[in-house]
Formats: structure tokens, C-alpha cells, sequence
């Protein structure tokens, strides 16, 4: 202990020192209770300075379970001071609804996230992080469209890009012969070509360097996003993540360099059509922001790839560990496929426990425990409170997916939860694995597609086993800002 090399006078200095804050903590809060407004949310503890700072986890992987919990006593929608930034935390399917759905430009603004706003995007360009504003609304009208061009919406264009890159991945998983791999960087490598064709008219072979430096810049990307940082800004003052930022500067320079050269492999394609083209050529050669459209095609290529690759890596692991819900599944595709070809997209109305399945995937293993943080572009209400112009607004997804209120035993895997006793799927509304309103992901339609296509031809070309000698594959994850698998191992086995 530390009092034990005190001196006694030392010591009393300490316990004096300590308990007056702890009076002023007491009277301060006694005053913040007295004084609370019944129309605004209930709130966290919080006093001068440090805000909320002193009640709030200090580890990323506990945020989600403790807004969950905190929720039980204070409500579905209740805030926190970061600092002087008054933060609304909503929790449940019902109150993001509403915020998200019904009210969706009053809180379609963005809260900069810490690390966004002082490294990774210091001009908050792009998409993802830019603010509310009538030149973020022409951004992405103007994405959306072009995407539209090239086949979003149209379930048979993007099914024909996905087949390409499908049937090369299931090569891939033929030549392991059964052993045992770690697979993230080949489904990594199949989405980045489903998107790069996109963004880019453009397919990667598997020993370029480009695409090398794209994996591994996005993993170290994803390894430096700590949300602690995002939700209390003043940890940056700390050793740990005064380290962190210096590695995060040098990991941003590295991407973006990466990004510009995919830029320039899409402005090259002559004969092929792709986002990047089409972008420059609807702006403008001389009237379009290089750094706008590098941001752009840097959020759009990341969770072109990293959404489904993480989510398809938990599925591997999930049915792996749950062969019974495996062999269901291969039992209705064998009754629905022929052998002689991979299910389609037309086949999904046939396949009401895949798409279950899928559901459950989504459910228990949600991408991202929180949505990238909102804010409100005006005074408004939620769940009956009134909430602050620029208020920035935390979205606990874990929450709608995993309130044991809501679903019978959340931890299980159970997709029998979203079929009805005649095997209709039921539920699929309580599942938001892609976000809601304005700023919902713009690459949805094609992670769904994605998702299905991909894991209904896995199971009907291959059983998921852990490796030899092992009874579960390994199933832990990782909480950065997304929810990430951590490294495994499983095993690919073609049926005969």
C-alpha cells in the first residue's frame, strides 16, 4: 500500500484531501438531483470538470454492457457529460427507431468522433464523418446515385459481380484439402474484389502489392479506432494514448497514400465503367475535391469489405460450433439447389432457416456495439424527453440485440427464434445490423447479399469443423469500435 511509506502527517493530507472530494462529489450531485429538469433525460452521475468521466468504464469492451445496464434503472434514453459534450445514450429497438426513423434529420448530424476529427479526417470529408450540411446531402445523393448506376437495386447485376469472386473463394477453400486455416484473408480478398469492381472496374490478383498494402493498412486502421478516445476525449492526455495517437498518424498517412493510388487505378480504366469515373465525371474535372472523393472512396471501400468479412468470419465460427443448426441448414439448400449449381438470390424465398440463420448471426455478434456517434441538428424529443441542439447521441445496438427483456436467453444461438411455428421468418424488424435513417449504410443491399450468397454456398459445398483435435472452434472477440473476431482457426471440409 501506498500510505504505508507516508508519514502521518502525509497521510492525513491524503485522507483530508480525499474526503473533501468526496464532499464536494456528495454536493454536487445532491444539487445536480435537486435541480433536475423532469423534461430532459435522466442523467449519470457527473462533476466539474471531469464531467461523467469518474462513473464511466475505462475498457472499449465494456461500454455497451454498462449502457445496457444503466438503462434498467434509468430508462431506455438517459445522458453522461464527456467532458463539457452533453451525450444522450439511447437504448432499444424503440428509441433508436424513433430518433433514427421518425425524426431522422433532427439527429442526422455527426458527432466527430476523437480520433476522426484530430488524425484520421481532420476535414471531416467523406461520408461517414461529415457534418449535416447541404454539401454532405450532395455527396451523397450524388454516391448513391452512381452506385444505383452500377447495379445497386438491381439484385441481378450485383448477384453476377458477387458469383465472380464467390466462386473463386470456394476454390480457395478446396485447395486447404481440410486443414486447418485462419480464413480472413481470403474472404477479405473476395469482398475487396466485389468491391474494388465497383468502386474501381478494377480486380486485384492475390500477390499485388497494392492490395497487400490495403490489408494491412485497414487492419492496423481498425486496430488503432480505441472508443474510449470517442467518448472521453481527455483519456488523450494519458500516456497510453498519446502513444496511440503517434502510431495513428503514421497508420493514417500510410492509408491515404494507399487510397490515392486506388483513385488513380479507377480514373485509368478506359473502357471500364466505375464509381470513381463516374464521380469525377458528374463533378467535374476542375470543380471536384481530390481529398472529398478520397475520403469517399476510403469509407466506401472499407465497409464494402470489412462488414461482411467480419460478419461471415463469425459465421464460420458459429456454425462450426453448432453443427445441428449447420446441417439444418444443408439439409433445406439440398432440398431446394441442385448439386450442379450455387443457390441464388432467387433461391432465398425457398430458404427460411438460412435466412434465420443469418438473422441470428446478425443478432448475436453485431458488427458494432454502437453506431458511429449522431448529433442533433436542432432541439428536439425522444422517448418523451426534450434534447439539446448538438447534442451528440450514442446508439447502444447491443442493446437491441442482446436485452434479455426483449429475447429468451440473448447469449444463445438460437435461429429457431426468428421462424414461426410454420416456418415463416418472423422478427427480422428487431435485428438493425446496418443502422437506420440518413446515415444508415449505403452498402447494405449489397452486405445482404453478400451474406447470402457466400455462407448459403459454403454450406452446400463444404461441413465448417474445428481443427483436428479440437471440439469448438475458438469464439472470443475483440471490441475496437467494431466487434472482431479473434484470430482462429477452422477447418473447411468439401462434401463428397
Amino acid at each position: 500500500m501506498i500510505l504505508e511509506y507516508l508519514s502521518n502527517a502525509d497521510r492525513s493530507t491524503v485522507f483530508i484531501g480525499a474526503a473533501t472530494l468526496t464532499a464536494v462529489i456528495i454536493v454536487y450531485r445532491l444539487r445536480q438531483k435537486s435541480s433536475h429538469d423532469p423534461r430532459h433525460p435522466p442523467s449519470l452521475p457527473s462533476i466539474p470538470l471531469l464531467g461523467s468521466l469518474p462513473f464511466l468504464p475505462w475498457r472499449a469492451d465494456q461500454y455497451h454492457g454498462f449502457f445496457l445496464e444503466k438503462s434498467k434503472s434509468l430508462g431506455k434514453v438517459f445522458s453522461f457529460q464527456a467532458g463539457s459534450q452533453y451525450t444522450l445514450v439511447l437504448n432499444g429497438r424503440e428509441a433508436i427507431y424513433e430518433a433514427l426513423v421518425k425524426k431522422s434529420v433532427d439527429f442526422a448530424d455527426r458527432a466527430p468522433m476523437f480520433g476522426e476529427k484530430t488524425i484520421w479526417n481532420t476535414g471531416l470529408k467523406g461520408i461517414i464523418s461529415k457534418k449535416y450540411t447541404e454539401n454532405f446531402k450532395k455527396d451523397h445523393h450524388l454516391s448513391l446515385s452512381i452506385l444505383k448506376e452500377l447495379g445497386f437495386g438491381n439484385p441481378q447485376v450485383l448477384e453476377s459481380r458477387i458469383s465472380t469472386e464467390l466462386e473463386s473463394f470456394l476454390k480457395v477453400l478446396k485447395n486447404t484439402n481440410g486443414q486447418a486455416i485462419y480464413p480472413k484473408e481470403a474472404i477479405s480478398f473476395a469482398l475487396l474484389n466485389v468491391i474494388s469492381g465497383i468502386m474501381l472496374g478494377h480486380r486485384f490478383d492475390a500477390v499485388d502489392d497494392t492490395l497487400r498494402g490495403v490489408f494491412k493498412q485497414v487492419g492496423q486502421f481498425l486496430n488503432h479506432l480505441d472508443p474510449v478516445l470517442d467518448i472521453l476525449p481527455s483519456a488523450s492526455s494519458l500516456p497510453k494514448y498519446r502513444r496511440l495517437m503517434a502510431e495513428m498518424h503514421e497508420v493514417k498517412s500510410q492509408l491515404m497514400g494507399t487510397v490515392k493510388v486506388l483513385i488513380g487505378v479507377g480514373l485509368s480504366k478506359e473502357n471500364e465503367d466505375n464509381f470513381v469515373k463516374n464521380f469525377v465525371a458528374k463533378v467535374g474535372k476542375d470543380n471536384y475535391d481530390a481529398e472529398d472523393l478520397e475520403y469517399i472512396v476510403r469509407d466506401l471501400t472499407n465497409g464494402g469489405i470489412q462488414t461482411t468479412a467480419i460478419m461471415l468470419q463469425w459465421a464460420f465460427i458459429l456454425l462450426g460450433n453448432n453443427p445441428s443448426v449447420q446441417n439444418k441448414m444443408r439439409k433445406e439448400i439440398d432440398s431446394v439447389v441442385s448439386k450442379d449449381r450455387l443457390p441464388s438470390l432467387d433461391d432465398k424465398r425457398q430458404l427460411p432457416y438460412v435466412e434465420a440463420t443469418i438473422l441470428e448471426i446478425y443478432r448475436s455478434r453485431g458488427l458494432l456495439p454502437f453506431v458511429f456517434p449522431h448529433a442533433t441538428t436542432c432541439e428536439t424529443e425522444v422517448g418523451g424527453f426534450v434534447i439539446p441542439e448538438k447534442a451528440a447521441v450514442l446508439l447502444n445496438m447491443h442493446s437491441v440485440h442482446m436485452d434479455p427483456d426483449v429475447w429468451s436467453e440473448p447469449e444463445e444461438f438460437q435461429p429457431d427464434r426468428f421462424l414461426s411455428e410454420d416456418g415463416t421468418v418472423i422478427n427480422k424488424e428487431k435485428v438493425i445490423p446496418f443502422s437506420l435513417g440518413k446515415r444508415s449504410c449505403p452498402g447494405e443491399e449489397l452486405g445482404k447479399q453478400e451474406m447470402f450468397l457466400f455462407l448459403a454456398s459454403l454450406i452446400q459445398r463444404f461441413n465448417i469443423l474445428p481443427p483436428l483435435g479440437q471440439s469448438k472452434i475458438r469464439d472470443e472477440g475483440v471490441v475496437v469500435r467494431f466487434l472482431i473476431p479473434a484470430p482462429f482457426e477452422v477447418r473447411f471440409l468439401a462434401r463428397e
